[in-house]
């Protein structure tokens, strides 16, 4: 798995298994069949591609679109959730927009 632990300014694109332990300063994208865990900082968007999977431990500090993957949530997120298709899985611990229970009705949480 490769692991990113720096900081990057601008858009990337996660296409191989990829451990985010540092911060991104732009939107992340994560392909098809590929496996995310972002415990670090992303200030901008995430999107998910079908059959992604993302793990959100960090935080996320822009809207996450989730287009057909799996998303889990125990971090927290200062955005919008939007589900297009996919799911998505919320922690007890996770912060969402500064509330452990506020969820806006963005998504079904199954």
């Amino acid at each position: 798995m490769k692991n990113i632990a720096r900081i990057i300014r601008g858009d990337i694109f996660i296409s191989e298994d990829t451990l985010l332990s540092g911060i991104v300063n732009g939107s992340i994208t994560v392909a098809e069949n590929t496996i995310f865990n972002l415990s670090g900082i992303l200030n901008g968007r995430l999107f998910l591609k079908e059959k992604a999977t993302v793990y959100l431990s960090g935080m996320v500090s822009g809207d996450i679109v989730n287009n057909g993957g799996y998303l889990e949530i125990s971090g927290t997120i200062n955005g919008n959730i939007i589900r297009q298709q996919g799911q998505i899985i919320v922690k007890p611990e996770a912060i969402i927009n500064e509330s452990r229970t506020k969820f806006n009705n963005f998504f079904p949480l199954r």
